[in-house]
């Protein structure tokens, strides 16, 4: 599927759908997107090029994801995505909800979004409350963050993440006033610079950061995949919360040079 001015594959008001091994490229606003659903299973699909493409003389600025799934507060139950890959947009590679922190960690599992603004943005779960998770991720050679999360959890879990080359790296908020807060990074490796050529020193590189931010404020974000702002993501008026822990556990930290990347 390829050079519509829309989605590639939308599902929506559905139970029990599988979209496996499909190629989706050059679309206007998004490559499989899926919402108001249950038990469905994405699996195998590559989706690229994602971008703005406009009618004559028209200026909006459109929605431009990947794999968007779950978004502006519905509820989906029983989703599993597996072995899909996010190749080249504007903005977002994949869109997905928390899962419980008990959730078998099959769920998710190795998805990869790279040459993209941000990698992934990870949504609140509304069915879920207490701890909720995000795991087993790739992201490489974003321009922003590799995975994005500023919503409303009281306590928040991302795992087994792989970042390469990203320019903010992993960088995880809560938006959101509870009693106590908790953010918790583990077992993930944060790869910097790989080899480059000599004559890579020009306004294409950009800064580039492993673990860029951990806070906790009144206020999130919900998420545009339109560029709502001017400002990045992590900018944002709002007071800080109180009672906020964020701990960081086996991160490793590889090839990280002098200069610009940190």
């Amino acid at each position: 599927i390829h050079n519509g001015l829309g989605i590639g594959i939308m599902v929506t008001s559905a139970n029990n759908v599988k979209v496996d091994s499909n190629v989706v490229f050059f679309q206007h606003i998004g490559g499989i997107w899926m919402k108001a659903s249950n038990s469905t299973t994405i699996t195998n699909n590559v989706v690229g090029g994602m971008g703005t493409r406009y009618w004559s003389d028209e200026t909006r600025l459109d929605e431009i994801v990947g794999f968007n799934f779950c978004n502006k507060d519905q509820n989906c139950k029983n989703l599993i995505v597996k072995n899909n890959i996010m190749g080249g947009g504007e903005r977002i590679g994949f869109l997905l909800p928390t899962i419980s922190c008990t959730e078998s960690t099959a769920s998710y599992e190795n998805n990869l979004a790279h040459s993209v603004q941000h990698g992934a943005w990870i949504l609140k779960n509304n069915l879920l409350s207490g701890c909720e998770a995000f795991k087993n991720f790739k992201a490489y050679k974003t321009i922003e963050q590799g995975v994005l999360t500023y919503q409303g959890y009281s306590e928040l879990e991302v795992s087994n993440i792989e970042t390469l080359d990203c320019g903010r790296g992993v960088s995880l908020m809560i938006g959101k006033t509870f009693d106590t807060n908790i953010i918790r990074f583990k077992d993930s490796v944060l790869w910097g610079q790989t080899d480059l050529l000599p004559a890579d020193t020009g306004s294409l590189c950009v800064e580039s950061y492993g673990y860029w931010l951990s806070a906790a404020t009144n206020g999130g974000k919900v998420v545009p995949e339109t560029m709502l702002s001017s400002l990045p993501y992590e900018k944002i008026m709002s007071y800080s919360n109180w009672f906020t822990e964020s701990k960081a556990t086996n991160i490793k930290f590889k090839n990280w040079g002098s200069g610009v990347r940190s």
